[in-house]
């Protein structure tokens, strides 16, 4: 299965929905294999980070995917989550979007299939 992973940079006045990515195969391997390929290929993120403010291609690599996994993880107690967008159908150029977010040592995922 191929993965599109997003990788989050600091938004800007002038840089909004600013990421860039990480994509890779996942072919039932262990989840520390998966982790340890993932680091590896970071320097993905900073290239396409930096390519996306040239090109725009975000549509056309989300279409060559397989899923879309997005993670983050809320550090301070404090945090507040008033409200959670997610892709609507309209939109999607994948099968398979999926978002996991840890907030007070628990894990909120939600996925949404794209494909009949």
């Amino acid at each position: 299965m191929r993965v599109l992973i997003p990788v989050a940079f600091k938004t800007t006045a002038t840089r909004y929905n600013n990421v860039g990515c990480v994509i890779i195969d996942f072919e039932k391997q262990s989840i520390t294999k998966f982790v340890n390929q993932i680091e590896k290929l970071e320097y993905q993120a900073h290239a396409t980070h930096l390519l996306q403010r040239f090109l725009n291609y975000g549509k056309q690599t989300r279409s060559s995917v397989d899923i879309v996994l997005s993670l983050g993880y809320f550090y301070f107690d404090n945090d507040i989550v008033d409200n959670f967008y997610i892709t609507y159908e309209n939109i999607a150029d994948y099968p398979i979007y999926c978002i996991s977010i840890t907030f007070n040592n628990k894990v909120y995922s939600t996925i949404t299939y794209m494909n009949k």
